[in-house]
């Protein structure tokens, strides 16, 4: 079996794979303060809870945006299911062509999900990964990353605006029933979520006229779905999409003989 773990600003995920077969996935809170152990704890009961027995896997990948996690991670990996884990970076191979100006600054949670989306929906794509921030950014047709787009967060916009001002709360990220709104709770939440869903649409319609090309829409990230009914793009909500790259760059580098 093999683990893939996708360590983001605000959640890291986990997912257990049977050679394409998602078995499981979980989340738990990005927190750096977690030991080895701590890990060991919360994740056995985590695979306990989804019918795996951790002794079956028997290779882990891990993407991260928190350096200062690896270590740790490293040191769990080894200490709990006796392997090593691979990190995504510069020394895998991807299977894209990255075209920005500084192809090694480019985050690892940027790049697999790039190579998910390349290898479960095609070339031309746009991916919009909504996280601690929202990452916008396309595969071309010469199978490039071409760069994108980043802006703050949904659950960052709703917290910024609570911390900022000494007046409006902090709400909860739900759609309420009208765009206008006659209560305080309900318009933060209306500019919040009618609002985010719009600045998505409008990044599409501006990334697709400047690209000139049709583009497929590939929508992922934690608070993504909270989203969908609202968007007017013809969008596809992929769950998984970084676990999945994830689980692809593991066997291209596997097959290759890089790891």
């Amino acid at each position: 079996m093999l683990m893939t773990i996708d360590v983001g600003n605000s959640n890291i995920k986990f997912g257990v794979y049977q050679k394409d077969k998602l078995m499981c996935s979980f989340r738990l809170n990005s927190d750096i303060e977690r030991t080895e152990d701590e890990f060991g704890s919360v994740v056995l009961t985590n695979l306990r809870n989804g019918n795996i027995d951790h002794h079956k896997i028997k290779n882990i990948i891990v993407a991260s945006v928190i350096l200062t996690t690896n270590a740790i991670l490293d040191k769990f990996v080894e200490k709990y299911f006796k392997t090593k884990a691979v990190f995504v970076g510069p020394n895998l191979k991807s299977g894209i062509k990255i075209t920005i100006e500084q192809p090694k600054s480019l985050g690892a949670d940027l790049l697999i999900g790039a190579v998910g989306a390349k290898e479960k929906y095609g070339l031309n794509t746009l991916i919009i990964d909504m996280g601690t921030a929202t990452k916008m950014y396309i595969v071309n047709d010469k199978n490039e990353f071409i760069g994108g787009a980043i802006c703050p967060g949904l659950k960052t916009s709703a917290i910024s605006i609570s911390k900022s001002t000494s007046l409006l709360p902090l709400v909860d990220l739900e759609i309420p029933k009208q765009v206008i709104c006659r209560e305080t709770i309900a318009c933060i939440q209306s500019g919040l979520m009618h609002g985010y869903a719009s600045m998505i649409d409008g990044m599409i319609y501006k990334m697709k006229k400047e690209y000139d090309k049709e583009l497929k829409v590939i929508l992922t990230g934690g608070l993504a779905k909270s989203l969908m009914d609202i968007l007017e793009n013809d969008i596809i909500y992929d769950e998984n999409l970084l676990l999945d790259g994830l689980r692809i760059i593991y066997h291209l580098n596997m097959s290759k003989g890089v790891i």
